[in-house]
Protein backbone atom coordinates (compact mmCIF):
# COMPACT_ATOMS: atom_id res chain seq x y z
CA UNK A 1 0.00 0.00 0.00
CA UNK A 2 1.55 3.32 -1.11
CA UNK A 3 0.09 6.59 -0.30
CA UNK A 4 1.08 10.33 -0.90
CA UNK A 5 1.00 13.39 0.23
CA UNK A 6 -0.68 16.10 -1.16
CA UNK A 7 -0.42 19.97 -1.09
CA UNK A 8 -3.60 21.45 -1.92
CA UNK A 9 -2.57 23.83 -4.31
CA UNK A 10 -5.03 26.75 -3.58
CA UNK A 11 -3.71 27.09 -0.46
CA UNK A 12 -0.19 27.98 -1.25
CA UNK A 13 0.88 31.21 -1.73
CA UNK A 14 3.66 33.48 -1.78
CA UNK A 15 2.91 36.92 -0.77
CA UNK A 16 4.61 38.96 1.78
CA UNK A 17 7.83 36.44 2.43
CA UNK A 18 5.59 33.89 3.42
CA UNK A 19 4.45 30.08 2.04
CA UNK A 20 1.74 28.45 3.69
CA UNK A 21 -0.46 25.58 2.57
CA UNK A 22 -2.30 21.97 4.08
CA UNK A 23 -1.30 18.44 3.25
CA UNK A 24 -4.03 16.00 2.80
CA UNK A 25 -3.81 12.02 2.69
CA UNK A 26 -4.44 11.07 -1.42
CA UNK A 27 -7.23 8.53 -0.78
CA UNK A 28 -9.19 10.34 1.35
CA UNK A 29 -8.25 13.89 1.43
CA UNK A 30 -7.86 13.68 5.82
CA UNK A 31 -5.13 16.33 6.76
CA UNK A 32 -1.76 14.62 8.04
CA UNK A 33 0.16 15.95 11.30
CA UNK A 34 3.55 15.34 11.49
CA UNK A 35 4.35 16.47 7.83
CA UNK A 36 8.22 17.97 7.65
CA UNK A 37 8.27 20.64 5.45
CA UNK A 38 11.03 22.93 4.06
CA UNK A 39 12.25 24.95 0.77
CA UNK A 40 14.79 24.73 -0.36
CA UNK A 41 17.08 27.42 -2.50
CA UNK A 42 20.06 26.03 -3.89
CA UNK A 43 22.37 25.45 -1.22
CA UNK A 44 20.29 27.63 1.18
CA UNK A 45 17.62 25.73 3.11
CA UNK A 46 14.35 27.50 4.67
CA UNK A 47 12.27 25.50 7.78
CA UNK A 48 12.16 22.72 8.69
CA UNK A 49 8.79 23.18 10.16
CA UNK A 50 5.95 20.25 11.19
CA UNK A 51 2.05 20.40 9.83
CA UNK A 52 -0.04 20.83 13.07
CA UNK A 53 -3.16 18.70 13.79
CA UNK A 54 -5.16 19.84 10.72
CA UNK A 55 -2.29 19.71 8.29
CA UNK A 56 -1.49 23.21 7.95
CA UNK A 57 2.15 24.81 7.49
CA UNK A 58 3.33 28.13 7.29
CA UNK A 59 7.46 29.13 6.35
CA UNK A 60 8.95 32.56 6.39
CA UNK A 61 10.97 32.68 3.02
CA UNK A 62 13.57 34.71 1.44
CA UNK A 63 11.74 36.99 -1.51
CA UNK A 64 13.14 34.97 -4.71
CA UNK A 65 11.81 32.60 -7.15
CA UNK A 66 13.04 29.41 -7.92
CA UNK A 67 12.92 27.24 -4.41
CA UNK A 68 11.60 23.62 -4.16
CA UNK A 69 9.44 22.83 -1.36
CA UNK A 70 10.08 19.48 0.13
CA UNK A 71 7.48 17.52 2.00
CA UNK A 72 8.11 14.11 4.01
CA UNK A 73 6.12 12.16 6.68
CA UNK A 74 6.91 8.47 7.75
CA UNK A 75 4.66 5.92 5.96
CA UNK A 76 4.46 7.99 2.79
CA UNK A 77 5.93 8.99 -0.37
CA UNK A 78 8.19 12.26 0.00
CA UNK A 79 7.22 15.05 -2.27
CA UNK A 80 9.36 17.47 -3.95
CA UNK A 81 7.38 20.54 -5.81
CA UNK A 82 9.44 23.07 -7.77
Amino acid sequence: FFAALYLCVPGLSQTGGVVSGEVLDGPDGAPIQGVHVRISYGGEQVGPTVTDRDGRFSLAVPRRHGGVLHLSHVGHVAVNMS
